[in-house]
This record gives C-alpha cells, sequence and structure tokens, in this order.
C-alpha cells in the first residue's frame, strides 16, 4: 500500500512542489503562482494518469 501512496505523491510532484500528504488517501497539493485558465488541463492530465 504505501507503494502506491509513494507513486501517487511522486507524480503530484511533477505538477507541483507544493504536496502535502495528510493520509493513506488525501493529500494536498498548493497551485499557487499557476495560470488559472490551465488548472482544469492540469487536472485532466492528472485524472488520466
Amino acid at each position: 500500500m504505501r507503494r502506491y501512496v509513494q507513486r501517487v505523491t511522486e507524480v503530484l510532484g511533477e505538477y507541483s512542489p507544493d504536496v502535502e500528504v495528510y493520509s493513506i488517501d488525501e493529500s494536498f497539493v498548493g497551485f499557487q503562482g499557476f495560470d488559472p485558465t490551465t488548472l482544469e488541463a492540469y487536472g485532466q492530465n492528472l485524472r488520466r494518469r
């Protein structure tokens, strides 16, 4: 299970350096400074991965 949490954290880290793992199934990602018009595209790309 820990392997999956690590993999998800790695993928999120590719999008933002501000990743906080809260629990085994929750993480918070900071997107401060990102262009708001591209956030939806980031979300769609994350979902595909």
